[in-house]
């Protein structure tokens, strides 16, 4: 994954944007393995006195170490609005279960929040543990979008939450659709949470139905979060699943 600025997109897209860059090595496989090898020649010649100058452990060969995941409250902003109906929706629920899994695999404590939205809100789950969530019982509303109920109840749940055991926050915000600038409420959400909102993601749904991602561009810059533009559905289950491996 290439980041630029709070855009994320995959290397192979990033190659395709760039045709005039030279990408691939001028040394074959073998050329390289050589390499690889006067490198190493170098390293245990030298190495051991480098490292105990700056008293480092002197190694040969790293030893894979195991990442420690740090555990979030994750709320899930989901539009469930009325253009999000049909195979939107059910690749969207399998995206969130996407998430789940790969966030159970980490064996973390995370709590989870669903926020399901469109002219109005509704989260069935609040601050769960991650392994009794059940997306079946995610609901879908149809109906129009409005970002201001959404991030309403974003701060009404990090207020309510805020003190538990977890309690720093993690947000992926997703829509195919527009709205006015929720400026009030994103305001709101930035300085009196800024110090627990650890992480923010965008994830914008723009499969030839949506008018502009701009305000969603515009939200994410508030949040100085990381903005995902997929283009299919299908795609969703894949983004969720980088988001939850995101650490």
């Amino acid at each position: 994954i290439i980041v630029i600025g709070s855009v994320r997109c995959r290397w192979s897209q990033f190659k395709k944007d760039h045709p005039d860059w030279i990408f691939d090595s001028a040394l074959n496989d073998a050329e390289l393995n050589r390499l690889h090898g006067k490198f190493l020649t170098v390293w245990e010649k030298i190495g051991r006195q480098i490292c105990e100058n700056f008293n480092m452990k002197f190694v040969l060969h790293n030893t894979p170490q195991k990442a420690i995941v740090e555990a979030f409250h994750f709320i899930l902003m989901l539009d469930a609005s009325g253009s999000m109906s049909g195979g939107k929706w059910r690749n969207l629920i399998q995206a969130v279960q996407e998430f789940l899994d790969r966030r159970r695999s980490l064996e973390t404590q995370d709590r989870i929040t669903i926020i399901v939205f469109s002219d109005r809100v509704d989260n069935t789950f609040s601050n769960e543990e991650i392994y009794n969530v059940d997306v079946n019982q995610i609901p879908y509303l149809g109906g129009l979008t409005s970002f201001k109920v959404a991030f309403t109840r974003v701060n009404e749940c990090i207020i309510k939450f805020k003190q538990q055991v977890v309690d720093n926050f993690a947000i992926v915000f997703m829509s195919d659709g527009d709205d006015e600038y929720p400026e009030q409420e994103l305001n709101q959400l930035v300085e009196a949470h800024d110090t627990v909102i650890q992480r923010f993601w965008t994830v914008a749904l723009n499969d030839g139905e949506l008018p502009s991602t701009e305000i969603l561009k515009r939200i994410n810059e508030r949040m100085n979060g990381s903005f995902y533009d997929v283009t299919t559905s299908h795609d969703l289950i894949r983004v969720y699943a980088e988001v939850a491996t995101d650490y």
